[in-house]
């Protein structure tokens, strides 16, 4: 358990600053909620940990509208506030309340148990409010990890160490916490609630899982979601890859090209044994890496000529709603979206025309470009290429019109 912060020491919960950076504030839950919705697939697959009388259960199951819902509870209580149902019925009463809903799940037993039946990877969402000791948070967080998909939301009931109703202490705060600090994870949202009663919501970043035990060469969990989605990054600063890497869900993606700039260093392998992860050199002669771009482009033209291909720079990481909007890329289009500045404007990505467009404004597919290749002499060439590209294929387009991605995220200011 997290010890007690010390007076005069550094208060709060440890996070990253970039691993929070778009996360809000809502003034309840129900608004928390329908904010995770917008960062997920359509159709999710979702569960609840702790239902009691169903009724967050039916908001749920409409703000969502899941193409499955599973309710995990022990169905063992008593509600002792409206009197709808006693401990031996409280089963009977949420299978009937959920009689006409095909979609819904009932699963009965200790909430950790049962969470831990559902498949590894299988949901987008889960929402815990089961028993709020510590222990009991704990073992409900251990089984949620394992099913919660790379990139889905998990959100916390009562994120708080005391129940100002029942005048007595409560585990999540602490539980939730030390998970947070282990895990790689973006701070989705923060609701405010009555009486402490807060709600927490984080997304999860999985790494690369090993394929024997301990450290080790490793692979993907679940496969690709994204057609053939190839991520590129041409690198001159290789003490920025991993925080590159903990922002990449490589479940979703099929390779990582790092093509390190060669010209003022000796090349190294920093991912020796990780099959999505290719390394490669450059000594060719260019600004930006746009020599390393077209060496890219050469090479993916050969080995998947109709995948996608995102331009992930060095000094930037995948922002987190970039693996919801590409969900709804296709192999042979182009894409373009809007991107935030670190004083939070906001470039919109409607106009891909040469000073109105960045490198990480865009996802192209392979089968679009032809001859088409990078001036490595101009410093512009990134916008004079997605201008060419968007020119010869607006049949192929498509404007997302959401923030998912950051400028030079990892530069210092």
């Amino acid at each position: 358990m997290i010890p007690p912060t010390l007076p005069s020491a550094e208060y709060g919960l440890y996070i990253p600053e970039d691993r929070a950076i778009d996360a809000r504030l809502f003034t309840n839950r129900k608004a928390l909620v329908g904010h995770c919705k917008t960062l997920l697939p359509d159709k999710p697959t979702i569960a609840e940990v702790g239902v009691f009388s169903g009724f967050f259960s039916k908001f749920l199951l409409s703000t969502f509208q899941p193409h499955k819902l599973h309710l995990i509870d022990t169905f063992a209580a008593s509600d002792h506030v409206t009197g709808l149902f006693v401990a031996a019925n409280h089963l009977s009463f949420i299978k009937a309340k959920f009689a006409e809903n095909p979609e819904v799940s009932i699963h009965q037993g200790m909430s950790w148990e049962k969470l831990s039946e559902l498949g590894d990877n299988s949901c987008d969402f889960i929402y815990i409010d089961a028993d709020h000791g510590y222990e009991s948070v704990k073992k409900d967080i251990a089984s949620a990890y394992h099913k919660i998909k790379s990139g889905g939301i998990i959100q916390f009931n009562d994120y708080t160490n005391y129940g100002s109703f029942e005048k007595g202490p409560y585990g999540v705060l602490d539980a939730v916490n030390e998970f947070i600090e282990s895990h790689t994870v973006h701070l989705v949202g923060f609701s405010l609630e009555r009486s402490g009663y807060h709600d927490l919501a984080v997304r999860v970043i999985k790494p690369l899982v090993p394929t024997v035990p301990g450290p080790g060469p490793t692979v993907p969990g679940p496969g690709p979601t994204v057609p053939g989605l190839v991520l590129v990054t041409p690198c001159s600063r290789p003490e920025n890859l991993e925080q590159i890497k903990a922002s990449i869900d490589f479940s979703r993606i099929d390779k990582w090209y790092i093509i390190y700039d060669t010209r003022h260093f000796e090349f190294e392998k920093h991912y020796e044994g990780y099959p999505q992860i290719i390394e490669l050199e450059c000594k060719d002669v260019g600004v930006v890496g746009h020599q390393i771009r077209n060496m890219a482009l050469g090479l993916l033209e050969a080995e998947c000529s109709n995948g996608l291909v995102y331009f992930l720079d060095d000094d930037n990481t995948i922002h987190p709603n970039f693996w919801k909007i590409a969900e709804r890329f296709k192999e042979g289009e182009l894409y373009t979206f809007d991107m935030a500045y670190s004083n939070g404007m906001v470039r919109k990505g409607d106009n891909p025309t040469v000073a109105n467009i960045d490198t990480a404004q865009y996802v192209f597919s392979m089968n679009l470009i032809n001859t088409l290749r990078f001036d490595v002499s101009n410093y512009s060439s990134d916008g004079i290429f997605i201008n060419s590209l968007w020119n010869a294929n607006k049949d192929k387009w498509t404007y997302i019109p959401e923030v998912s991605a950051t400028y030079n995220k990892l530069r210092p200011c």
